[in-house]
Parts: C-alpha cells; sequence; structure tokens
C-alpha cells in the first residue's frame, strides 16, 4: 500500500475485488451509485470536427476512438439503470484554459467552443436529453437543490455540467484571465452527496486531465470513484493503464465487463 499526495488529497492503493463488487451492488439497488462521464464530446473523441469556417473545433485525445466500442457497451449495459451525470467543456475564446492547449501535440487553438458540435456529447454516450442542465456561466441558473438530485438518482435520470477548466469545481474569469473556485460546482458536488450518493463510476477523456481532477473533486466531498479503465484515454501517458497515473493509486479500478455482471445481478 502506498500514499500519495496530490491538490491536498491523500490516496493509498488497493485493488478492486468481491467485497468492492457486493458494495456496489448495494449502493447501485439503493440508488446511490451514478454514472460520471467526463467529457465524450466529438472535439476530444473524433477526429476531423470543424467549424463552419473550416478550422477545427476540437482538442483530439490521441486513440480516443479505441475506447469508443466501450462506451457503447456502457450505454447498452447502463442506461435506465444508473442516473447519469456527464460533464462538458462548453468554452468562450477568451477563457483562461485555452492558451495552455495550443500548438504540438494539440490539433487546435480552440476547443470545445460553446454551441458547437465540438462540445456535444458523441452518440455513443448520449442516454438522452439531459434532466438538468447546469451552465457554465455564473450568472445563469443555480444549481439542482438536494431533493431534485435526489430524485434524480432514483429516477435514473440525467444531470448535465458545462465547465471551462479542467476540473468541473474551477471556473476560468475570461475578464480578468484567473481561475477561480467554480461555486456552482462546487455547490453540485455538495448537494449530491447531502442526496445521497455515494459512488461514481468515472469513465471518459483525458485521463491526465479532466478524469484525474474529476477523481480529485469526488474525493474532495466524500464520493467514493471507480474507473473504468477501458473506458479512460490520456493526452500524453504511454498507456490507459491506471498504474501509470499515480493520482489514481488508491482508486478502485473495473471494467465495463465487471459492471455489467453486477448490473445483471442487482436488476
Amino acid at each position: 500500500m502506498k500514499t500519495n499526495n496530490v491538490s491536498n488529497v491523500n490516496f493509498t492503493s488497493r485493488p478492486f475485488n468481491a467485497r468492492d463488487a457486493k458494495n456496489l451492488g448495494k449502493a447501485i439497488r439503493e440508488n446511490k451509485a451514478f454514472l460520471y462521464d467526463v467529457d465524450t464530446t466529438n472535439g476530444f473523441m473524433k477526429p476531423g470536427v470543424v467549424r463552419q469556417d473550416g478550422t477545427r473545433d476540437g482538442l483530439m485525445v490521441p486513440g480516443a476512438e479505441s475506447i469508443i466500442p466501450a462506451l457503447a457497451k456502457i450505454k447498452q449495459i447502463a442506461k435506465g439503470k444508473l442516473a447519469k451525470f456527464e460533464t462538458v467543456d462548453a468554452h468562450k475564446p477568451n477563457d483562461p484554459e485555452l492558451k495552455y492547449f495550443v500548438g504540438e501535440p494539440f490539433n487546435s487553438d480552440m476547443h470545445s467552443e460553446k454551441g458547437t458540435l465540438g462540445s456535444a456529447k458523441i452518440p455513443e454516450t448520449v442516454f438522452g436529453k439531459p434532466d438538468v442542465l447546469i451552465e457554465v456561466e455564473p450568472e445563469k441558473q443555480d444549481v439542482p437543490s438536494i431533493s431534485k438530485i435526489k430524485d434524480i438518482l432514483d429516477s435514473k435520470g440525467i444531470i448535465q455540467l458545462e465547465k471551462n477548466e479542467n476540473s468541473a469545481i474551477l471556473w476560468g474569469n475570461g475578464e480578468t484571465g484567473l481561475v477561480e473556485d467554480n461555486v456552482k460546482g462546487l455547490n453540485f458536488f455538495d448537494n449530491l452527496k447531502k442526496a445521497g450518493a455515494k459512488v461514481a463510476l468515472v469513465y471518459g477523456v483525458a485521463t491526465d486531465y479532466c478524469v484525474k481532477d474529476a477523481v480529485i473533486a469526488l474525493k474532495k466531498f466524500g464520493i467514493r470513484p471507480i474507473v473504468i479503465e477501458d473506458a479512460i484515454k490520456e493526452i500524453a501517458e504511454p498507456s490507459t493503464k491506471i498504474e501509470n497515473h499515480p493520482v489514481f493509486g488508491d482508486v478502485t479500478v473495473m471494467t465495463t465487463a465487471q459492471l455489467g455482471k453486477i448490473l445483471d445481478k442487482v436488476q
């Protein structure tokens, strides 16, 4: 067992086991587990996404197409059986994050522009229209209440959260150029925990950016992340294997096949 410290979060290692499977099954039966789909959008997942002016609208994660079959499998086995929380990048041209993702190996100076095809989910991860959309702009509507989130967990609904930073609990202020706390993101995770959520089944892209930060945010609020390791893909690391990313040292990992077996038993 080893311990790391990343962003003031302590991590210890332990592999997925039979006890984990039993506890996950219990959480699913009690509507306290949910899918956490990180940024599986056209701009990240599929090459050749372009804007009307012919420039590319995306930040293609190299090899991301390789996990699309696993993503489609998750949709097949879990739609209607688990609630789904999903994030999408929804950028504006002056967002601070954009200045860090230019040049090689990145294929676009602008990615996931709000309202474009690049920021939309790929068909393989669309379960339906979100029951709640939390827009990235601070002045937009507030986050759903604890009771509303509980209703969505119970009804296997969908919540989509727009973001303009790697982490859903951070917000890039385009006017000042500073990265600040995302009050809506923080309030959402707080309400999610208070609504009874205990386990998040995390997948998407990119392992070394937004997936990593999703794990950190979940841990911050006491929600246990389980990463579906055949449904993630990195930008810079040599392998999607979770052990190659130290931040995941203590995070339980499972496969889509293991999730399917558990869902078959509890449904």
